[in-house]
This record gives structure tokens, C-alpha cells and sequence, in this order.
């Protein structure tokens, strides 16, 4: 009786697990997107204001701070017309797939936006 009851315990933990992993990596892969859009909106504004490069870089990476993300300043581009180009880089924060060296690549995400000024 003890060991079937076992063998259903570690199977729905494991198929829990799973589903945490699973949703944690779906979760950053939209947040992601998002995080990097809000981004590109901060640095359209600040750019849009002072016509810096500089300051609109850092105005995209303020908004992002706290959260782990990085972008990438070689794909930083900010046009005459203020409109902006940034590439995010996030990791998501998982319980077991960032742990498996063969798999931890796709924990990693990259979201490149181009976002205008607000009229």
C-alpha cells in the first residue's frame, strides 16, 4: 500500500516541478518582450528631450534596473526622428532547467524592439 502511494507522490512532485519550470520559462519569455518595449519607450522619451544618445541609454536601463536584464549597447541606435532600437537580454528565473548545462541556453532570452517617440 506504502509504495504505491510513494510512486504517486514523487510523480505528481515531479510533474509539479515541471509545471513550475514550465511556467517560469513562458513567463520570461513574455516579460521579456515587454520589459524591452517599456525599455525602448523610456529611451525614445529621454532621447526625444535631450537629443542624447548617452542619456536615452541610460533612461532605458533605469527602467529595466532591478530586474537582471542587460542591453546590449552595440545594438543601441538612436535616429534623428527619435525613434529608438534596443536588443534586451533576460534570463528566467527557473527551478530546474537553468540547472542542466545542456538546457540552461534556453533560459536566456533576447528581444530586439524599435520603438517611436510618443506625439
Amino acid at each position: 500500500m506504502v509504495g504505491w502511494l510513494a510512486r504517486l507522490v514523487l510523480v505528481l512532485s515531479v510533474l509539479g516541478v515541471l509545471a513550475l519550470d514550465g511556467f517560469a520559462w513562458a513567463s520570461g519569455r513574455v516579460t521579456t518582450q515587454d520589459r524591452a518595449e517599456a525599455a525602448g519607450r523610456a529611451a525614445s522619451s529621454a532621447y526625444a528631450v535631450t537629443a542624447d544618445v548617452q542619456r536615452a541609454y541610460d533612461a532605458a536601463l533605469a527602467e529595466v534596473s532591478g530586474q537582471g536584464d542587460t542591453i546590449d549597447p552595440a545594438t543601441f541606435t538612436a535616429a534623428a526622428d527619435g525613434t529608438v532600437t534596443l536588443t534586451l537580454a533576460s534570463e528566467a528565473s527557473t527551478l530546474v532547467l537553468h540547472r542542466v548545462p545542456r538546457l540552461e541556453h534556453l533560459t536566456r532570452f533576447r528581444a530586439t524592439v524599435t520603438t517611436a517617440p510618443s506625439p
